[in-house]
């Protein structure tokens, strides 16, 4: 999702910390969220690690308060856990992340007294405000208040266990390295093991919103040291991002495990206890379906997108859903993507089964894609993927994101990126040559209509 305007982004508002996100720049944000908000909200504002979370906070917690709400202050805490706690206690919440962006950024991101990401029409209601400075104003008697809380992660980490089948993972012979990336799920991801009686050692499980020792994108790229740990020496490596809304896994010899390999672990557990749909974005592998259909079950796609994808999920009664970049979304704990959960039932799945990750992954259909990115200036975007179309005309094309173009058991996707002047490009085929083969040829198709235009 993004505002009209644009300055809602597809994951809240972000931008560099004095740059973009001057004290200026936050306490307008912060007039136009206290004006959209129903009066004397209950409002819970969280933040992750980075640096710069106390000074937006603060401004953020001044003028709340000032318009007459009761500011319920979090603490540090997993953007998850906001979202649940939220949903708990609270009519909103705000949380301060700009979750796997460097450390220089931050951001702001408005939660629904539901739990889910505020949806695009309350954006668009937000950003008029912004636009138009016309902010609400309350009296000197009508100042609101900071509530402190206490034990939130607590109920964070409590509702988690609960929904796995603890007592059967308590003690597994699972030896596991975390990597908090130093960020937000400092504090409950280690909990969370520690309950479940596992052997688990961490690293960079200190709260630093630097982020000395690696970016805070769980990407392959970004884990090398972690790889390096875990091989040959753990059974699982397991890292989050900043925020902790994500999490990655690595096989006992270090080996990283694509994102849709572990949905599709997930999905495949899903259907075969229950008949349901599965929500994903129309970039996901066709692994997906093919697992539900062969269980009974549906697929429904959707635009790329976290909320997009939880809404949706809403909306169907689904029984799972999520990206493929460490971003999975149970219902029965909240629809939000949580990496906390998705660690959970990771666990109780190797544990249950007393097996492998890398046994669970033989269990898939074989699917190979590559992923990449080429730089458009946002003006001509429109006309590359107009020649795009008029390339594909005749085969079969799904335009629900950008442009999904299917031959047989093969695809590729073109679409523009929701937050850069990039175009993204997605291909799958059964085999490494055959994707390898369609990715070129777009991107050559691509470089070509640039050259042209």
């Amino acid at each position: 999702m993004a505002s009209k305007g644009g300055l809602f982004g597809t994951n809240g508002i972000r931008g560099v910390v004095n740059q973009d996100l001057t004290p200026q720049f936050i306490t307008d944000v912060s007039l136009s969220i206290g004006t959209w908000a129903k009066e004397n909200s209950r409002i819970l504002v969280g933040m992750d690690t980075r640096v710069s979370g106390p000074f937006i906070k603060g401004i953020l917690h001044g003028v709340l308060i000032s318009m007459g709400h009761r500011v319920m202050d979090a603490g540090i805490l997993p953007t998850p856990a906001l979202q649940l706690l939220t949903h708990m206690y609270a009519d909103m919440g705000i949380m301060i992340t700009a979750s796997h962006n460097p450390p220089e950024y931050n951001g702001i991101k408005v939660i629904s007294g539901d739990g889910t990401e505020i949806d695009e029409s309350s954006e668009n209601e937000i950003e008029q405000i912004f636009m138009n400075k016309n902010f609400k104003r309350s009296s000197w008697k009508s100042i609101g208040n900071v509530i402190n809380t206490e034990g939130l992660n607590d109920v964070y980490v409590g509702r988690i266990l609960s929904l796995v089948r603890s007592d059967e993972i308590r003690n597994k012979r699972i030896h596991i390295l975390l990597d908090c990336s130093n960020g937000a799920s400092y504090g409950t991801s280690p909990r969370i093991l520690r309950e479940l009686g596992l052997a688990f050692d961490t690293v960079n499980c200190q709260p630093d919103g630097t982020f000395p020792s690696h970016p805070p994108e769980p990407k392959e790229e970004n884990l090398s040291g972690l790889s390096r740990l875990v091989r040959g020496n753990y059974d699982l490596g397991v890292a989050h991002d900043g925020d902790a809304d994500r999490v990655v896994f690595l096989d006992g010899q270090g080996k990283f495990i694509p994102g849709d390999k572990v949905l599709a672990i997930f999905t495949l557990e899903k259907v075969k206890r229950k008949i349901g749909t599965i929500v994903v974005p129309v970039s996901v592998s066709s692994a997906i379906e093919e697992i539900a259909k062969k269980y009974g079950s549906k697929v429904v796609y959707t635009r790329v997108g976290a909320p997009i994808v939880a809404r949706k999920m809403i909306e169907t009664g689904a029984i799972f859903g999520g990206e493929d970049n460490g971003g999975y979304i149970f219902p029965e704990m909240q629809y939000c993507r949580d990496g906390a959960m998705a660690l959970a039932k990771m666990l109780e799945i190797l544990s249950i089964e007393n097996t492998t990750i890398e046994e669970k992954i033989k269990e898939l259909p074989e699917y190979h894609n590559m992923k990449g990115t080429i730089r458009v200036e946002k003006n001509k975007i429109g006309n590359v993927m107009e020649k795009i179309l008029d390339y594909a005309r005749g085969k079969r094309i799904v335009d629900i994101d950008g442009i999904k173009i299917i031959e047989g058991e093969s695809w590729v996707l073109i679409r523009p990126s929701g937050t850069e002047p990039l175009l993204r490009i997605y291909s799958e085929a059964r085999d490494r040559s055959t994707a390898e083969k369609i990715f070129n040829e777009y991107r050559e198709l691509i470089e070509s209509i640039l050259r042209e235009i």
